[in-house]
Protein backbone atom coordinates (compact mmCIF):
# COMPACT_ATOMS: atom_id res chain seq x y z
CA UNK A 1 0.00 0.00 0.00
CA UNK A 2 1.74 3.14 -1.18
CA UNK A 3 1.46 5.00 2.07
CA UNK A 4 -2.28 4.42 2.50
CA UNK A 5 -2.06 8.14 2.19
CA UNK A 6 -4.55 8.08 -0.62
CA UNK A 7 -4.89 11.16 -2.77
CA UNK A 8 -7.62 10.64 -5.32
CA UNK A 9 -10.08 12.67 -7.30
CA UNK A 10 -13.13 11.12 -5.73
CA UNK A 11 -13.17 12.91 -2.38
CA UNK A 12 -16.36 14.75 -3.08
CA UNK A 13 -19.88 14.70 -1.78
CA UNK A 14 -18.52 15.06 1.77
CA UNK A 15 -20.52 17.72 3.54
CA UNK A 16 -18.63 18.97 6.55
CA UNK A 17 -20.30 20.90 9.36
CA UNK A 18 -20.02 21.63 13.06
CA UNK A 19 -17.81 20.74 15.99
CA UNK A 20 -17.77 17.03 16.77
CA UNK A 21 -16.71 15.83 20.18
CA UNK A 22 -19.43 13.48 21.36
CA UNK A 23 -21.77 11.02 19.65
CA UNK A 24 -24.85 9.18 20.78
CA UNK A 25 -24.97 5.46 20.16
CA UNK A 26 -28.42 5.99 18.65
CA UNK A 27 -27.13 8.56 16.17
CA UNK A 28 -24.54 6.57 14.28
CA UNK A 29 -24.46 5.62 10.62
CA UNK A 30 -27.24 5.76 8.03
CA UNK A 31 -27.31 4.06 4.65
CA UNK A 32 -29.70 4.37 1.77
CA UNK A 33 -30.19 1.24 -0.30
CA UNK A 34 -32.71 -1.17 -1.80
CA UNK A 35 -33.77 -1.59 -5.46
CA UNK A 36 -34.28 -4.05 -8.27
CA UNK A 37 -32.15 -3.84 -11.41
CA UNK A 38 -33.03 -6.00 -14.40
CA UNK A 39 -30.87 -6.43 -17.51
CA UNK A 40 -32.20 -8.48 -20.47
CA UNK A 41 -29.93 -8.89 -23.48
CA UNK A 42 -30.03 -10.42 -26.95
CA UNK A 43 -27.68 -9.83 -29.92
CA UNK A 44 -30.36 -7.46 -31.29
CA UNK A 45 -31.08 -5.23 -28.29
CA UNK A 46 -30.60 -4.84 -24.54
CA UNK A 47 -33.16 -3.52 -22.08
CA UNK A 48 -32.25 -2.27 -18.60
CA UNK A 49 -34.78 -1.22 -15.97
CA UNK A 50 -34.70 -0.16 -12.35
CA UNK A 51 -36.94 1.48 -9.82
CA UNK A 52 -36.25 4.85 -8.17
CA UNK A 53 -36.64 3.97 -4.49
CA UNK A 54 -34.18 4.92 -1.79
CA UNK A 55 -34.84 3.12 1.48
CA UNK A 56 -33.33 4.34 4.75
CA UNK A 57 -32.57 1.11 6.62
CA UNK A 58 -31.84 2.78 9.96
CA UNK A 59 -34.47 5.52 10.14
CA UNK A 60 -37.12 3.70 8.11
CA UNK A 61 -39.19 5.15 5.31
CA UNK A 62 -38.43 5.62 1.65
CA UNK A 63 -38.54 8.08 -1.24
CA UNK A 64 -38.75 7.38 -4.98
CA UNK A 65 -36.07 9.91 -5.91
CA UNK A 66 -32.89 7.88 -6.46
CA UNK A 67 -31.01 7.99 -9.77
CA UNK A 68 -29.83 4.47 -10.66
CA UNK A 69 -29.13 4.47 -14.42
CA UNK A 70 -26.01 6.09 -15.92
CA UNK A 71 -24.91 6.31 -19.54
CA UNK A 72 -21.26 5.34 -20.08
CA UNK A 73 -19.46 6.37 -23.27
CA UNK A 74 -22.86 6.97 -24.92
CA UNK A 75 -23.22 3.27 -25.86
CA UNK A 76 -23.37 1.47 -22.53
CA UNK A 77 -25.67 1.70 -19.54
CA UNK A 78 -24.85 1.20 -15.85
CA UNK A 79 -27.49 0.27 -13.27
CA UNK A 80 -26.60 0.38 -9.59
CA UNK A 81 -28.11 -1.34 -6.57
CA UNK A 82 -27.31 -1.61 -2.87
CA UNK A 83 -25.58 1.38 -1.34
CA UNK A 84 -27.18 4.65 -2.51
CA UNK A 85 -25.51 6.85 0.07
CA UNK A 86 -23.76 6.63 3.40
CA UNK A 87 -23.85 9.30 6.08
CA UNK A 88 -22.81 10.07 9.62
CA UNK A 89 -25.54 12.41 10.91
CA UNK A 90 -23.60 13.37 14.01
CA UNK A 91 -20.65 14.51 11.90
CA UNK A 92 -22.52 16.03 8.97
CA UNK A 93 -20.73 13.70 6.55
CA UNK A 94 -22.43 12.27 3.47
CA UNK A 95 -21.21 10.40 0.39
CA UNK A 96 -23.84 10.08 -2.33
CA UNK A 97 -23.22 7.55 -5.08
CA UNK A 98 -25.24 9.07 -7.95
CA UNK A 99 -23.52 12.49 -8.12
CA UNK A 100 -20.14 10.81 -7.67
CA UNK A 101 -20.82 8.59 -10.68
CA UNK A 102 -22.15 11.47 -12.77
CA UNK A 103 -18.98 13.47 -12.26
CA UNK A 104 -16.52 10.61 -12.59
CA UNK A 105 -18.12 9.14 -15.74
CA UNK A 106 -17.79 12.51 -17.46
CA UNK A 107 -14.27 13.02 -16.12
CA UNK A 108 -13.03 9.66 -17.40
CA UNK A 109 -14.77 9.78 -20.81
CA UNK A 110 -12.67 8.19 -23.54
CA UNK A 111 -10.69 5.93 -21.20
CA UNK A 112 -13.09 3.02 -20.61
CA UNK A 113 -13.34 1.14 -23.91
CA UNK A 114 -10.26 -1.06 -23.78
CA UNK A 115 -11.13 -3.61 -21.11
CA UNK A 116 -14.83 -3.58 -22.04
CA UNK A 117 -13.87 -5.63 -25.10
CA UNK A 118 -12.08 -8.29 -22.97
CA UNK A 119 -8.63 -8.17 -24.56
CA UNK A 120 -6.18 -10.94 -23.80
CA UNK A 121 -3.13 -9.88 -21.75
CA UNK A 122 0.04 -9.20 -23.75
CA UNK A 123 2.10 -12.34 -24.28
CA UNK A 124 5.16 -10.75 -22.68
CA UNK A 125 3.31 -9.64 -19.54
CA UNK A 126 4.87 -11.25 -16.44
CA UNK A 127 2.77 -14.03 -14.92
CA UNK A 128 2.23 -12.18 -11.63
CA UNK A 129 0.58 -9.29 -13.52
CA UNK A 130 -1.54 -11.52 -15.73
CA UNK A 131 -3.40 -12.67 -12.62
CA UNK A 132 -4.84 -9.18 -12.12
CA UNK A 133 -5.24 -8.28 -15.80
CA UNK A 134 -8.48 -6.36 -16.27
CA UNK A 135 -9.55 -6.87 -12.66
CA UNK A 136 -10.28 -3.21 -11.92
CA UNK A 137 -10.60 -1.43 -15.27
CA UNK A 138 -13.04 1.45 -14.86
CA UNK A 139 -11.86 4.74 -13.35
CA UNK A 140 -15.39 5.96 -12.67
CA UNK A 141 -16.08 2.84 -10.55
CA UNK A 142 -12.86 2.74 -8.54
CA UNK A 143 -13.27 6.46 -7.77
CA UNK A 144 -16.21 5.57 -5.50
CA UNK A 145 -13.92 3.73 -3.09
CA UNK A 146 -12.41 6.89 -1.59
CA UNK A 147 -15.57 8.54 -0.20
CA UNK A 148 -17.03 5.20 0.93
CA UNK A 149 -13.83 4.25 2.74
CA UNK A 150 -13.46 7.68 4.31
CA UNK A 151 -16.89 7.78 5.93
CA UNK A 152 -16.73 4.10 6.88
CA UNK A 153 -13.36 4.71 8.54
CA UNK A 154 -14.67 7.64 10.55
CA UNK A 155 -17.64 5.59 11.71
CA UNK A 156 -15.35 2.72 12.69
CA UNK A 157 -13.40 4.97 15.07
CA UNK A 158 -16.54 5.03 17.23
CA UNK A 159 -17.88 1.48 17.05
CA UNK A 160 -18.22 -1.56 14.83
CA UNK A 161 -19.58 -0.65 11.40
CA UNK A 162 -22.18 -2.95 9.78
CA UNK A 163 -20.24 -3.46 6.57
CA UNK A 164 -22.83 -5.88 5.20
CA UNK A 165 -25.07 -2.86 4.57
CA UNK A 166 -22.45 -1.11 2.46
CA UNK A 167 -22.16 -3.36 -0.61
CA UNK A 168 -22.51 -1.55 -3.94
CA UNK A 169 -23.31 -3.51 -7.11
CA UNK A 170 -23.31 -2.28 -10.68
CA UNK A 171 -24.61 -3.94 -13.84
CA UNK A 172 -22.95 -2.58 -16.97
CA UNK A 173 -24.58 -3.54 -20.29
CA UNK A 174 -23.77 -2.92 -23.94
CA UNK A 175 -22.30 -4.43 -27.08
CA UNK A 176 -18.69 -5.36 -27.71
CA UNK A 177 -16.89 -4.52 -30.93
CA UNK A 178 -17.36 -8.12 -32.09
CA UNK A 179 -21.14 -7.73 -31.85
CA UNK A 180 -21.65 -9.75 -28.66
CA UNK A 181 -24.13 -8.46 -26.12
CA UNK A 182 -22.48 -8.21 -22.72
CA UNK A 183 -23.64 -7.86 -19.13
CA UNK A 184 -20.88 -7.13 -16.64
CA UNK A 185 -21.32 -7.19 -12.87
CA UNK A 186 -19.17 -4.91 -10.72
CA UNK A 187 -19.08 -5.32 -6.94
CA UNK A 188 -17.56 -3.08 -4.27
CA UNK A 189 -17.66 -4.11 -0.59
CA UNK A 190 -15.82 -2.44 2.33
CA UNK A 191 -13.61 -4.93 4.17
CA UNK A 192 -11.87 -4.77 7.53
CA UNK A 193 -8.15 -5.28 7.66
CA UNK A 194 -4.87 -3.96 9.00
CA UNK A 195 -2.84 -1.23 7.36
CA UNK A 196 0.84 -1.56 6.46
CA UNK A 197 1.59 0.12 9.79
CA UNK A 198 -0.41 -2.37 11.85
CA UNK A 199 -3.29 0.03 12.42
CA UNK A 200 -7.03 -0.66 11.91
CA UNK A 201 -7.99 -0.23 8.28
CA UNK A 202 -11.08 -0.63 6.11
CA UNK A 203 -10.35 -1.23 2.46
CA UNK A 204 -12.67 -2.04 -0.42
CA UNK A 205 -12.88 -5.46 -2.01
CA UNK A 206 -13.83 -5.29 -5.68
CA UNK A 207 -14.87 -8.01 -8.10
CA UNK A 208 -15.83 -8.14 -11.77
CA UNK A 209 -17.59 -10.85 -13.81
CA UNK A 210 -19.27 -10.88 -17.20
CA UNK A 211 -21.71 -12.83 -19.38
CA UNK A 212 -21.88 -12.45 -23.16
CA UNK A 213 -24.10 -13.77 -25.92
CA UNK A 214 -24.00 -13.96 -29.70
CA UNK A 215 -27.23 -15.96 -29.92
CA UNK A 216 -29.58 -16.65 -27.05
CA UNK A 217 -31.19 -14.28 -24.56
CA UNK A 218 -29.25 -13.68 -21.34
CA UNK A 219 -30.29 -11.81 -18.21
CA UNK A 220 -28.97 -10.54 -14.92
CA UNK A 221 -30.69 -9.08 -11.86
CA UNK A 222 -29.45 -7.49 -8.68
CA UNK A 223 -31.04 -6.04 -5.55
CA UNK A 224 -34.37 -7.53 -4.44
CA UNK A 225 -34.20 -10.31 -7.01
CA UNK A 226 -36.11 -13.28 -5.55
CA UNK A 227 -39.36 -12.82 -7.47
CA UNK A 228 -37.70 -11.66 -10.69
CA UNK A 229 -35.36 -14.65 -10.72
CA UNK A 230 -38.26 -17.08 -10.33
CA UNK A 231 -40.21 -15.46 -13.16
CA UNK A 232 -37.21 -15.32 -15.47
CA UNK A 233 -35.84 -18.79 -14.84
CA UNK A 234 -37.66 -20.71 -12.10
CA UNK A 235 -40.29 -23.39 -12.35
CA UNK A 236 -43.47 -22.29 -14.14
CA UNK A 237 -46.09 -23.38 -11.62
CA UNK A 238 -49.86 -22.74 -11.59
CA UNK A 239 -49.31 -20.42 -8.63
CA UNK A 240 -46.75 -18.39 -10.57
CA UNK A 241 -49.01 -18.20 -13.63
CA UNK A 242 -51.87 -16.96 -11.45
CA UNK A 243 -49.65 -14.28 -9.85
CA UNK A 244 -48.48 -13.08 -13.28
CA UNK A 245 -51.97 -12.99 -14.77
CA UNK A 246 -52.44 -9.29 -14.01
CA UNK A 247 -49.06 -8.31 -15.53
CA UNK A 248 -49.16 -8.55 -19.35
CA UNK A 249 -45.38 -8.54 -19.74
CA UNK A 250 -44.93 -11.37 -17.24
CA UNK A 251 -47.85 -13.36 -18.60
CA UNK A 252 -46.48 -13.21 -22.15
CA UNK A 253 -43.01 -14.18 -20.92
CA UNK A 254 -44.28 -17.30 -19.17
CA UNK A 255 -46.05 -18.29 -22.39
CA UNK A 256 -42.79 -17.92 -24.30
CA UNK A 257 -40.94 -19.96 -21.68
CA UNK A 258 -43.51 -22.73 -21.93
CA UNK A 259 -43.23 -22.71 -25.73
CA UNK A 260 -39.44 -22.40 -25.68
CA UNK A 261 -39.45 -19.20 -27.76
CA UNK A 262 -37.72 -16.82 -25.33
CA UNK A 263 -35.04 -15.95 -27.89
CA UNK A 264 -37.72 -14.66 -30.27
CA UNK A 265 -38.88 -11.98 -27.86
CA UNK A 266 -39.47 -8.58 -29.44
CA UNK A 267 -38.07 -5.33 -28.10
CA UNK A 268 -41.54 -4.15 -27.06
CA UNK A 269 -42.18 -7.43 -25.24
CA UNK A 270 -38.82 -7.18 -23.47
CA UNK A 271 -39.57 -3.65 -22.28
CA UNK A 272 -42.97 -4.76 -20.98
CA UNK A 273 -41.38 -7.75 -19.23
CA UNK A 274 -38.67 -5.64 -17.58
CA UNK A 275 -41.09 -2.98 -16.36
CA UNK A 276 -43.55 -5.54 -15.02
CA UNK A 277 -40.75 -7.25 -13.08
CA UNK A 278 -40.24 -3.94 -11.26
CA UNK A 279 -43.96 -3.43 -10.64
CA UNK A 280 -44.57 -7.00 -9.46
CA UNK A 281 -41.61 -6.90 -7.07
CA UNK A 282 -42.79 -3.54 -5.73
CA UNK A 283 -46.13 -5.17 -4.94
CA UNK A 284 -44.43 -7.59 -2.54
CA UNK A 285 -41.43 -5.57 -1.27
CA UNK A 286 -41.36 -2.08 0.23
CA UNK A 287 -37.69 -1.81 -0.82
CA UNK A 288 -38.69 -1.49 -4.50
CA UNK A 289 -40.82 1.36 -5.84
CA UNK A 290 -43.50 0.87 -8.50
CA UNK A 291 -42.82 4.24 -10.14
CA UNK A 292 -41.12 6.07 -11.61
CA UNK A 293 -39.38 3.30 -13.52
CA UNK A 294 -36.05 4.16 -15.16
CA UNK A 295 -35.46 2.38 -18.48
CA UNK A 296 -32.69 2.22 -21.08
CA UNK A 297 -32.51 0.50 -24.46
CA UNK A 298 -29.21 -0.32 -26.14
CA UNK A 299 -28.79 -1.40 -29.77
CA UNK A 300 -25.57 -2.34 -31.63
CA UNK A 301 -23.73 0.68 -32.98
CA UNK A 302 -26.20 3.21 -31.59
CA UNK A 303 -26.33 5.51 -28.61
CA UNK A 304 -28.29 4.51 -25.52
CA UNK A 305 -31.93 5.55 -25.38
CA UNK A 306 -32.67 6.55 -21.80
CA UNK A 307 -36.05 7.19 -20.19
CA UNK A 308 -35.41 8.70 -16.80
CA UNK A 309 -37.41 11.25 -14.80
CA UNK A 310 -35.88 14.42 -13.45
CA UNK A 311 -34.49 13.47 -10.05
CA UNK A 312 -33.13 15.71 -7.28
CA UNK A 313 -29.37 16.02 -6.99
CA UNK A 314 -27.12 16.95 -4.10
CA UNK A 315 -26.45 20.69 -3.83
CA UNK A 316 -23.33 20.84 -1.66
CA UNK A 317 -20.01 19.31 -2.67
CA UNK A 318 -16.43 19.66 -1.67
CA UNK A 319 -13.91 19.79 -4.52
CA UNK A 320 -13.30 16.48 -6.20
CA UNK A 321 -9.73 16.36 -4.93
CA UNK A 322 -8.94 15.38 -1.38
CA UNK A 323 -6.58 13.49 0.86
CA UNK A 324 -7.32 10.90 3.48
CA UNK A 325 -4.86 9.21 5.80
CA UNK A 326 -6.22 5.91 7.13
CA UNK A 327 -4.25 3.77 9.57
CA UNK A 328 -0.97 5.62 8.92
CA UNK A 329 2.00 5.89 11.29
CA UNK A 330 3.70 9.12 10.26
CA UNK A 331 7.37 9.96 10.38
CA UNK A 332 8.33 13.02 12.40
CA UNK A 333 9.22 15.00 9.25
CA UNK A 334 6.07 14.32 7.24
CA UNK A 335 5.11 17.60 5.45
CA UNK A 336 1.57 18.11 6.74
CA UNK A 337 1.49 21.72 5.63
CA UNK A 338 1.65 20.85 1.92
CA UNK A 339 -2.12 20.29 1.92
CA UNK A 340 -3.89 22.49 4.43
CA UNK A 341 -7.62 21.76 4.06
CA UNK A 342 -10.12 18.92 3.55
CA UNK A 343 -7.70 16.28 4.81
CA UNK A 344 -9.12 13.36 6.79
CA UNK A 345 -7.10 11.47 9.43
CA UNK A 346 -8.43 8.22 10.93
CA UNK A 347 -6.75 5.54 13.05
CA UNK A 348 -3.39 7.25 12.48
CA UNK A 349 -0.47 7.73 14.83
CA UNK A 350 1.52 10.94 14.91
CA UNK A 351 4.49 11.50 17.23
CA UNK A 352 7.22 14.12 17.59
CA UNK A 353 6.07 16.40 14.81
CA UNK A 354 8.56 19.13 13.92
CA UNK A 355 6.17 21.16 11.76
CA UNK A 356 2.65 22.16 12.88
CA UNK A 357 -0.40 20.24 11.73
CA UNK A 358 -3.15 22.53 10.36
CA UNK A 359 -6.26 22.09 12.52
CA UNK A 360 -8.83 24.25 10.74
CA UNK A 361 -10.99 22.68 7.99
CA UNK A 362 -9.36 19.27 8.45
CA UNK A 363 -10.95 16.22 10.03
CA UNK A 364 -9.44 14.07 12.78
CA UNK A 365 -11.09 10.90 14.13
CA UNK A 366 -9.73 8.13 16.33
CA UNK A 367 -6.05 9.15 16.07
CA UNK A 368 -3.21 9.07 18.58
CA UNK A 369 -1.06 12.20 18.94
CA UNK A 370 2.06 12.43 21.13
CA UNK A 371 4.34 15.43 21.32
CA UNK A 372 2.68 16.97 18.26
CA UNK A 373 2.08 20.62 17.43
CA UNK A 374 -1.12 21.92 15.85
CA UNK A 375 -1.76 25.34 14.39
CA UNK A 376 -5.17 26.99 14.11
CA UNK A 377 -5.82 30.12 12.05
CA UNK A 378 -9.57 29.74 11.60
CA UNK A 379 -12.01 27.40 9.88
CA UNK A 380 -14.27 24.57 10.97
CA UNK A 381 -13.11 22.08 13.60
CA UNK A 382 -13.61 18.32 13.43
CA UNK A 383 -11.44 16.91 16.18
CA UNK A 384 -13.30 14.00 17.74
CA UNK A 385 -12.43 10.91 19.81
CA UNK A 386 -8.66 11.44 19.47
CA UNK A 387 -6.04 10.58 22.10
CA UNK A 388 -3.79 13.59 22.65
CA UNK A 389 -0.69 13.54 24.86
CA UNK A 390 1.98 16.19 25.50
CA UNK A 391 0.87 18.21 22.47
CA UNK A 392 0.67 21.94 21.79
CA UNK A 393 -1.85 24.14 20.01
CA UNK A 394 -0.68 27.37 18.36
CA UNK A 395 -3.36 30.03 17.72
CA UNK A 396 -2.60 32.64 15.10
CA UNK A 397 -4.52 35.78 14.23
CA UNK A 398 -7.87 36.18 15.96
CA UNK A 399 -9.58 32.79 15.82
CA UNK A 400 -13.00 32.29 17.35
CA UNK A 401 -11.98 30.72 20.62
CA UNK A 402 -15.56 29.76 21.46
CA UNK A 403 -15.34 27.16 18.70
CA UNK A 404 -12.12 25.85 20.25
CA UNK A 405 -13.46 25.59 23.79
CA UNK A 406 -14.49 21.89 23.62
CA UNK A 407 -10.98 20.77 22.68
CA UNK A 408 -8.62 23.22 24.40
CA UNK A 409 -8.28 20.97 27.45
CA UNK A 410 -6.79 18.21 25.28
CA UNK A 411 -3.56 20.16 24.75
CA UNK A 412 -0.74 20.53 27.24
CA UNK A 413 -0.21 24.14 26.19
CA UNK A 414 -1.90 26.77 24.04
CA UNK A 415 0.34 29.40 22.44
CA UNK A 416 -1.36 32.56 21.14
CA UNK A 417 0.66 34.23 18.42
CA UNK A 418 0.03 37.22 16.18
CA UNK A 419 -0.62 36.42 12.54
CA UNK A 420 -3.11 36.55 9.77
CA UNK A 421 -6.52 35.28 10.82
CA UNK A 422 -9.03 33.66 8.49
Amino acid sequence: MTARICSRRAFLCLIIAGIVNQVSADDFINTGRGTLDVVLATPRFIVVTTDSRRTNLQAGGYKDVSKKLFVVERTRILAIAGLADISLPFAGLTAQIAPLLDIEIVRSAGHNDYFWNDPAPPSDLPAEFKKSWGADPYIWWTALAGPIQTITHIAATYQTVPLDNLALIGLLAGFKRNGEAKIEQLVMIPQRGTSSWGRPYIGTGRARSATTTSGSLIWKTTGMTALADVILGGAVTPQLEKFCESYPGLKNWLKRRTAGTQDQITEAEMISLAEDLIRATAAVSVHVGPSPIQLATVRPGREVELRQPALPTAKIFLPSEGTWHMGVVFTHDFPFDQRKANVVFTFSEIKDKRSPIPLGNNHFYGNTFERATFVYEGGSISFANNRVRDSKLVLRGQPQEAALAPILSLFSSVDRQPGTGK
